[in-house]
């Protein structure tokens, strides 16, 4: 019996001694790998380039890694001498509170906090922050990141953005102001060559007077594309997009109508079309043909037969100034022209792209939204005849401080019998002729010594002793904006300078046979007749 319980006793002491023994290798192994992790996680707190922290409840930081004192130079010992608020800029620190007052109230993260750390050197560092509360424990568990620097670009970055900005609108303001100036003696040198053209010449005379207007125009094409290239590189460049009937194929396609600027797809319409004219072969062809896209897409490709367009080439031709090698040839142009068709483009939604081969020719391509045919109720205005009607008669106030414009619209007017120009260099006086004589049609420069065009034409529209009589805005100003602007505010018309002498006696002629006992709305109708009627000419 005893030799039995001595045995059992000594199972029992070898099985707890295996069961120790296991458990203990157990414990001493999960020990080894909590010191491990241990010494890994104090190895990444120490090597990393973040700032990491562990700060009490009461405000306090705890826990700080090495690169606080290597970003900031405070040593741990100065950072837990006082409240970490303590470090904060002034201006962040209302809002530091307050991030920190919601981590204390529940667990909860914050991510991509910004402010700025107070340095040893009196300077500041911009931190950006994350961070988790664990309330059990009264701490917050944050890192941060200096992002002064990646900060300073943002600021420099924005700061270059601004100056691009400026200069610009510099740049614009520059270009607007020499327009004007620019089209105020190309006024009088356009304008009188176009009054000469009308005279009898001897042939010689014809062929200067056609030499003055080529230049003229020339130079006036110019001014126009280099300002259409700065409004869509600022992009200023104002658009209305509306249905436009294209036009532009006989067959099938002839009612087809487009989603456009009517003004400015003329504008690239024409320039494509002269491109294909001036650059084609002796005796070659130019063809225009019309094609549905899917998505409800429209095409018109412009086709030319002449020499053609290398694939160098090709790259280069909607750069700006770069005339391809054109500008050694007798063929005149600027290098501008579809540069400002691209953007046009672009500016309505559409595209223009080129294909060429070379000594076969070359095709233009622009695609545009297709757009469903106004409503049939759209009144078309015929126009009257610019003629010399003996039976007119009226009288035409022209307020301009330019005394070359007034001359030459004088000499207009005097090749109409019996109508009468009263000219005033100021907007004060133009207004008290425009209320003592009542004139059938004011002509307005916007531009005046005393008072604004603008202020004129307020007065005039608010005044019922001149609100009917239709006023025509005469001005160097061609800004699309303007022009919508000033017809919002009242102006029947608006003409740009240089003047067009055909354009100026349409709209006179037919403001006069209005007659005086008119009303507004029937004079406004006669004069913009004209207008549409030269414009779709």
């Amino acid at each position: 019996m005893a030799e039995r319980i001595d045995q059992a006793s000594i199972v029992d002491y070898l099985s707890r001694g295996a069961a120790f023994f296991v458990l203990g290798g157990v414990a001493g192994t999960l020990a080894e790998t909590l010191r491990r992790q241990s010494v890994q996680a104090a190895r990444f707190w120490a090597l990393s380039t973040d700032l990491l922290c562990t700060i009490g409840f009461d405000g306090y930081f705890k826990d700080l890694n090495g690169s606080w004192e290597r970003t900031l130079g405070w040593t741990p010992q100065e950072f837990r001498a006082q409240p970490f608020i303590e470090f904060v800029h002034a201006d962040d620190r209302e809002q530091t509170e307050a991030e920190a007052a919601k981590l204390y109230s529940a667990p909860e993260e914050t991510h991509n906090f910004e402010n700025r750390y107070r340095c040893k050197d009196g300077s500041y560092r911009t931190m950006l922050w994350g961070a988790r509360s664990v309330p059990e424990q009264e701490l917050l568990y944050g890192t941060a990141r200096d992002v002064s620097d990646r900060k300073l670009a943002e600021e420099a970055a924005e700061a270059a953005r601004a100056e691009a900005e400026r200069a610009n609108l510099a740049k614009s303001e520059f270009l607007s102001r020499m327009s004007h100036e620019l089209r105020t003696p190309l006024n009088a040198v356009i304008g009188f060559g176009q009054l000469l053209e009308l005279d009898e010449l001897d042939p010689s005379q014809c062929e200067s007077v056609e030499q003055i207007l080529k230049a003229g125009r020339h130079l006036l094409q110019l001014i126009n594309e280099v300002l259409d290239i700065s409004r869509i590189e600022s992009g200023t460049m104002s658009i209305s997009l509306e249905p436009v009937h294209l036009a532009a194929d006989p067959g099938e396609l002839a009612e087809v109508h487009v989603l456009a600027d009517q003004q400015r797809l003329r504008q690239v319409l024409i320039n494509l079309l002269s491109n294909a004219i001036k650059y084609n072969r002796r005796g070659g062809e130019a063809s225009v043909r019309c094609e549905m896209l899917p998505a409800g897409r429209v095409a018109v490709a412009i086709a030319d037969t002449g020499p053609g367009i290398s694939a160098e080439m090709l790259e280069r031709l909607f750069d700006a100034f770069d005339r391809l090698g054109a500008e050694r040839t007798t063929i005149e142009g600027t290098g501008l022209g579809l540069a400002v068709s691209r953007g046009l483009m672009e500016a309505m939604g559409g595209t223009i792209k080129a294909s060429s081969q070379p000594e076969a020719g070359t095709t233009m391509r622009i695609e545009l939204d297709r757009a469903q045919a106004p409503g049939d109720d759209a009144t078309t205005l015929s126009a009257a005849p610019a003629t010399a009607n003996g039976s007119l008669g009226g009288k035409v106030l022209y307020i301009e401080d330019n005394l070359s414009n007034i001359k030459l619209v004088q000499r207009v007017i005097d090749r109409l019998p019996g109508v009468r120009l009263l000219p005033a260099m100021q907007g004060r006086l133009g207004l008290d002729l425009a209320r003592r004589h009542h004139p059938e049609l004011i002509l307005l420069d916007l531009h005046l010594p005393d008072l604004h065009g603008r202020e004129v034409l307020e007065q005039l529209k608010s005044d019922p002793a001149t609100a009917t009589i239709p006023v025509v805005i005469v001005s160097a100003d061609a800004t699309t904006a303007q022009v919508s602007r000033l017809k919002a505010e009242g102006a029947a018309e608006y003409l740009t300078k240089p003047i067009d002498v055909e354009t100026l006696l349409n709209i006179t002629t037919g403001a006069l046979q209005s007659g005086p006992g008119s009303s507004e709305k029937a004079q406004t109708k006669a004069t913009l007749a004209m207008a549409h009627e030269l414009k779709s000419s």
